[in-house]
């Protein structure tokens, strides 16, 4: 035998080294007493990712071997022998005149990988075509009729494993947990989260990692999708790769593509000889801006959703994020036979800050529909007048304080002597993954979200030529009349006498 026990103890350290990683690399202890080579041996990958292609490549044929001596004699199979002479092999394994192997290199697991990335690098660059091809379903693959040898064992989403199949089954653990990406939106005051609001027209910020789990991950895609109510700003895209500050470069790292068939807002198609210098643990962060636009659902989540694909057909879940914008409703009234609305009242709405003072120039509207407005900086309107109604619906705000002023009151009525401090105040719901809000005045929650303004009347007030003058001329005029009369009777009686 040309392989010595020391060869079979390096083999089974490895064994022993790295047999707790899984779809890491893995060699196998000899379980059959036979002492010659058979064409029966099988490898079935348990936990593996559906869908996805394996493949395994027979790299030293194991010609014979005695148990019991604990003696195994390997050969490097004729497909490998150019890669044998190569650096990276010989830093593992010598090949002596007769092609029997002698193991010199370390059994340290990332070790073995750096040999088994080597090994199948060379297989790809230089058409080894693999042993057996086998498409993953319900969790496992497997391979069988199998020469008794050192196999290398790769997959479609990168993941690789090195193994001895010197029994007749062997069965290993796929342990790839997949490449993820989690998805969040920027929330003044809180960081990235998976919900925040906005006003129509700001900016909302967003950031997707995409944690990768296997070296060189293969046909590695970044998808996003967003609702109407958001309007993605294309030049703001950028990736960069964590603990990194310098920025993956477009159409070299990356090709990005908007407005996409499949209905996605953009897509990130990263090549694969970027992917090839990814190890185990990166991450990428993709960074973008949107605008919520005028679709946006109001007082109800805009969603903005991403993936990844990568390998054959492997798609991740969505990773979801909520952006909430709110309404807030104005009543004008008067207390005449009931709450009477009140038209013709004209108002302003201002940001303020946490010590209601106000910030800026009063907040401009376009009209969408009777009595409703909703927030635009280049809207038409930047006071609103109630109509017979009595109510202003204002559509698009942000949380945060506001002074509602009475500018004009209803004609008859007296304006309002002070400004209104109102609040829209968010809170996070089921576990963060969800807001609400309540509308407060004077730092009371009011009901519906509405503002109620009551206005009072003016009074009639006492002018010239009142009461009292009048009563003296109508006195003044009945005894004029009366006196005519005597005269008139005096004379007639004056003339009968006659």
């Amino acid at each position: 035998m040309k392989v010595r026990n020391t060869v079979v103890s390096a083999l089974l350290a490895a064994a022993v080294m790295t047999a707790a990683t899984g779809f890491g690399t893995y060699i196998a202890p000899v379980s059959v007493l036979a002492e010659t080579n058979s064409n029966n041996g099988t490898i079935t990958v348990n936990k593996a990712t559906d869908n996805e292609t394996y493949n395994v490549y027979q790299i030293l044929m194991l010609e014979s071997y005695n148990k019991a001596a604990g003696a195994y004699a390997y050969k490097i199979t004729d497909a490998w022998k150019r890669f044998a002479a190569t650096a990276e092999a010989q830093a593992f394994f010598n090949v002596d005149n007769q092609g029997y192997v002698t193991w010199q290199g370390s059994t340290k697991d990332a070790d073995v990988q750096s040999f088994v990335k080597a090994a199948l690098a060379y297989a790809k660059n230089n058409g080894i075509q693999p042993t057996q091809t086998a498409t993953a379903a319900n969790g496992f693959v497997s391979f069988s009729g199998l020469n008794y040898g050192y196999y290398a064992v790769d997959s479609s989403i990168g993941s690789l494993c090195m193994l001895d199949s010197t029994t007749p089954d062997m069965n290993i653990n796929d342990k790839n947990e997949g490449t993820t990406n989690d998805k969040l939106v920027w929330a003044d005051g809180y960081g990235y989260q998976k919900i925040n609001d906005s006003y129509i027209g700001g900016t909302v910020k967003y950031k997707s990692t995409i944690s990768v789990a296997t070296e060189g991950p293969k046909n590695l895609s970044f998808h996003d999708k967003m609702e109407e109510g958001l309007t993605l700003d294309a030049g703001s895209v950028t990736v960069t790769k964590e603990g990194s500050n310098t920025k993956l470069a477009a159409d070299t790292d990356y090709v990005l593509t908007t407005g996409t068939a499949d209905g996605c807002t953009f897509e990130i198609e990263f090549t694969q000889e970027y992917t090839n210098t990814l190890k185990a643990g990166d991450k990428l962060n993709v960074d973008y801006e949107a605008t919520l636009n005028e679709k946006a659902k109001v007082d109800g989540p805009n969603e903005n959703e991403s993936y990844i694909k990568y390998g054959n057909k492997t798609t991740t879940t969505p990773s979801v994020t909520k952006t909430y914008t709110w309404s807030l409703d104005v009543f004008k009234y008067t207390n005449k036979d009931g709450e009477m609305a009140l038209a013709g009242a004209e108002f302003t709405l201002k940001k303020a800050d946490d010590n209601w003072n106000v910030t800026g120039e009063a907040l401009h509207f376009t009209k969408t529909g009777d009595d409703t407005y909703r927030n635009d900086a280049n809207g038409d309107y930047a006071s609103l007048t109630t109509g017979n109604s009595g109510k202003l619906n204002l559509d698009g705000l942000d949380s945060g304080k506001y002074i509602l002023e009475e500018i004009k009151a209803p004609d008859g009525y007296n304006k309002l002597e002070n400004p209104i401090k109102v609040e829209i105040v968010s809170a996070a719901e089921n576990a963060n993954t969800e807001l609400s809000s309540i509308v407060k005045v004077e730092d009371k929650e009011v009901a519906d979200r509405l503002v109620k303004v009551l206005n009072v009347t003016g009074t009639n007030l006492p002018s010239t030529g009142g009461m009292g003058t009048t009563v003296f001329y109508l006195m003044g005029t009945i005894l004029v009349i009366g006196g005519g009369i005597v005269l008139v009777a005096r004379k007639r009686a004056s003339v009968i006498n006659e």
